[in-house]
């Protein structure tokens, strides 16, 4: 969320024309579905029909800004907390949602696929650091452990603890915005099964990773969708009238709940040149974010010198663009929560047919993991089952990191620093082939799969696939017009995850695979390769970026095999925005953020194997055999 070097330390009287809205990440649409301005003494009105408010937009939001203000400054009913429980699957945000409603950093969260809340536990606080008090319950991961047993065990031990926090406002149940996996249906069913009907009436729905930019994810369209899935759960399970009705009536929210804001010390850091923003609580922040109209983006120079007069922390929270994160939905979260009824969780079932004679996964089973995969190797595809492997294996294969662990160990396949990428792009070169790589180029394989396992003194890798079209069969870039597109790419990412681009690893195919003219060893580790190339663009570890791009006169890239391909696979599992298309990017991009608005890829349903076959007929390749390979693949 940089904002321009010629703006800053800058006032707003001081800046040149138009300048404020490079600040703002440009030429946004005024259809931002964020926060709304009701304060019947705002500065600047909005002008009827030029914006939409979630609080407004549909029956079941109401304006809140007003409603907010007051009752953070009433003082707390009683001295009986809200108690609040975050149920879904691993790596979906709960540990996150945790802190931003008490404010300060209390539940351990990373962003991983693995499982970080190990014990359910709960908190005492204040809401968003205020004044009422609010507990939290933070559920381990439900439905994603090793079987059916594993499930039982830990849901037995949550109900015990669930027993003992009270009674109960809201069960919220958090997943990723845009996505409403099997496992996700298999958490809500775990419920319903041991609160019975009478739950859906403190049952919510929070959609995290959604932020409040045009053409992202719409409350007023997602929220029906889910409704329908739940109803169907509820239909399977007996269709308790009562139920279906509270369904149709629960709410739905949705947030890009950046964890840099959670906490006054993160927090600290991040408003450190931004005064007017360092010595406000959350709560605060949530007051200041709902004054800001959606279509701030359309105000004149005038009208937003008048608006931003009013407050110099709304001039620092724009030009952070810290207002398309929907942090205000929030507010509507605690004041719904609030006027819920509380019910008592004492009377909770135990899973139903749960396996009581089945053993607990061993203490080996890493290394059972390891040989399962192994075995898989040897003839897994993305088909179905003809391989004799069952279809919950091969998304085992998409999920854990044993698969490419395995795949790397053995250097058949070799990962790229995005520093040796940036510093051949910075001295205008081409890369080489695998075979000429220098040794600082390559990402060491044992410090790559220890830091994606989250080891202490490790950072956090990050894994980013490429897609692109070979510009000539000899080599694919030979004048780096790839490279110079990606590079300022990688710098971009890395200083919004606020990391070193040499903490990328990048699987291009060229520098990643062995190139032809190929040794009989070199040539046997690229045929091992090859029948695992989907593994990158597929797995859930990694991001894929299009390099959609071609010089004048190049077939274009939605011709081509490879990348039809890799396109394809890549939307299978993994969300929407670890997907990126950057032919899309407009060419006065400036951030991170531009590139997340203009690049994400919308997921289409998997074409059946014998319509993605039809189609590789039509594309183009350098090599005929590749069409029968990925035909198989």
């Amino acid at each position: 969320r940089a904002v321009p070097s010629q703006l800053r330390g800058r006032r707003l009287g001081g800046r040149p024309r138009h300048a404020w809205r490079l600040a703002r990440m440009g030429s946004l649409s005024s259809q931002l579905a964020n926060q709304c301005c009701c304060e019947k003494s705002a500065v600047y009105n909005v002008k009827k029909g030029t914006w939409t408010s979630p609080f407004e937009g549909a029956s079941e939001y109401d304006s809140v800004s007003n409603v907010f203000t007051k009752s953070s400054n009433a003082p707390p009913k009683g001295d009986a907390p809200a108690v609040v429980v975050l149920v879904g699957g691993t790596g979906v945000g709960k540990s996150n949602l945790g802190n931003y409603l008490l404010g300060r950093s209390v539940f351990e969260s990373r962003n991983s696929q693995e499982s970080v809340t190990a014990v359910t536990t709960w908190i005492d606080g204040t809401w968003f650091g205020g004044r009422h008090p609010v507990r939290v319950v933070d559920c381990t991961g439900i439905g994603d452990t090793k079987g059916a047993y594993a499930d039982q065990k830990q849901w037995d031990t949550t109900i015990e603890v669930l027993k003992n926090v009270g009674k109960v406002s809201a069960l919220v149940m958090v997943m990723r915005a845009g996505r409403f996996t099997k496992f996700d249906k298999e958490v809500i069913s775990i419920l319903r099964e041991s609160f019975g009907p009478p739950f859906w009436k403190n049952m919510c729905v929070f959609c995290t990773g959604a932020s409040a930019k045009p053409q992202q994810l719409r409350l007023e369209d997602e929220g029906p969708k889910i409704r329908r899935k739940l109803h169907q759960i509820e239909k399977e399970q007996g269709g308790d009238e009562a139920a279906l009705q509270a369904i149709q009536k629960m709410h739905v929210y949705a947030a890009d709940l950046d964890p840099v804001l959670a906490s006054p010390e993160s927090r600290s850091l991040e408003f450190k040149f931004k005064p007017a923003l360092g010595g406000l609580s959350l709560e605060e922040l949530l007051a200041l974010d709902l004054k800001i109209p959606s279509n701030v983006m359309d105000m004149s120079d005038d009208e937003f010198r008048q608006f931003a007069s009013s407050d110099t922390g709304i001039e620092r929270w724009i030009e952070g663009n810290y207002f398309q994160l929907g942090l205000a939905r929030l507010a509507m979260f605690k004041n719904d929560v609030l006027s819920m009824d509380p019910f008592s969780p004492g009377r909770l079932a135990r899973l139903a047919d749960a396996p009581e004679a089945e053993k607990p996964p061993p203490e080996s089973a890493n290394d059972e993991m390891h040989e399962d995969i192994a075995s898989e190797f040897q003839g897994a595809s993305l088909g179905d089952s003809a391989d004799g492997i069952p279809p919950e294996e091969h998304l085992r294969y998409f999920t854990d990191l044993d698969s490419l662990e395995l795949a790397l160990v053995g250097e058949d396949v070799v990962m790229i620093r995005g520093t040796y990428l940036e510093r051949v792009a910075a001295e205008n070169g081409v890369l080489p082939r695998r075979q000429d790589l220098p040794d600082d180029a390559i990402f060491d394989p044992t410090t790559l799969i220890n830091g994606l396992q989250g080891h202490e003194n490790v950072p956090t890798p990050f894994m980013v696939s490429l897609s692109y079209t070979w510009l000539t069969k000899e080599h694919p870039d030979p004048e780096g017009f790839h490279l110079q597109n990606l590079a300022p790419l990688l710098k971009a990412f890395a200083s919004w995850n606020r990391i070193s681009t040499d903490n990328i690893a990048v699987f291009i195919d060229w520098c990643s695979l062995p190139q032809a003219p190929r040794s009989q060893q070199e040539g046997v580790a690229f045929q091992r390769a090859m029948q695992h190339i989907h593994l990158w663009y597929a797995h859930a570890f990694t991001a894929v970026w299009l390099l959609t791009r071609v010089p004048e006169g190049v077939p274009p890239y939605q011709g081509r095999g490879w990348p039809q391909f890799e396109k394809s696979v890549s939307t299978m599992i993994n969300p929407a925005e670890s997907i990126l298309d950057m032919g899309l990017l407009r060419h006065s991009w400036t951030s991170w953020g531009q590139v997340l608005q203009d690049c994400r890829v919308k997921a289409l349903p998997p074409a059946a194997p014998e319509t993605f076959v039809t189609e590789l007929l039509r594309k183009a390749f350098a090599d005929e055999n590749d069409r029968e390979l990925l035909a198989r693949r």
